[in-house]
């Protein structure tokens, strides 16, 4: 039997909603005992404004429990799926998006921050890689 730690593993951040008024959406917090990097998904299904949305990593500075922005993608205006990749070897090239050489801590989010107040579809999905 695999044990979890030595696979990969896929989770939901933000599951398919709407979303409106231009606020920003926080994920909740990610335990990570073991992964040292991710590709994350940005799925935008609808898209109403022309502001975009921008996505965030932020980490959780265990000693006073604020978050700390650690990278900040480019603004998605388009409808369509979109990964970006954290991970220390920044020399990791997909082709279709985004790659920072960072390394993931024990505790982090993500946080969606739209440019506008229009109304956005859309879903965020993590792959967490070793």
């Amino acid at each position: 039997m695999t044990s979890e730690i030595n696979v990969n593993q896929d989770i939901v951040l933000l599951p398919s909603a709407t979303r409106s008024g231009g606020g920003t959406v926080n994920s909740a917090d990610q335990d990570n005992p073991y992964w040292i990097g991710c590709v994350l998904y940005l799925n935008i299904t609808q898209s109403s404004g022309t502001g975009g949305l921008k996505l965030l990593l932020e980490y959780k500075d265990p000693a006073s429990g604020n978050y700390v922005p650690i990278w900040s993608s480019l603004v998605y205006t388009a409808t369509g799926p979109y990964a970006l990749i954290v991970h220390p070897n920044g020399n990791l090239d997909h082709g279709s998006g985004e790659s920072t050489p960072a390394a993931l801590p024990r505790t982090w989010r993500i946080q969606i921050s739209p440019q506008d107040a229009s109304a956005y579809t859309y879903s965020v999905g993590c792959s967490l890689l070793k």
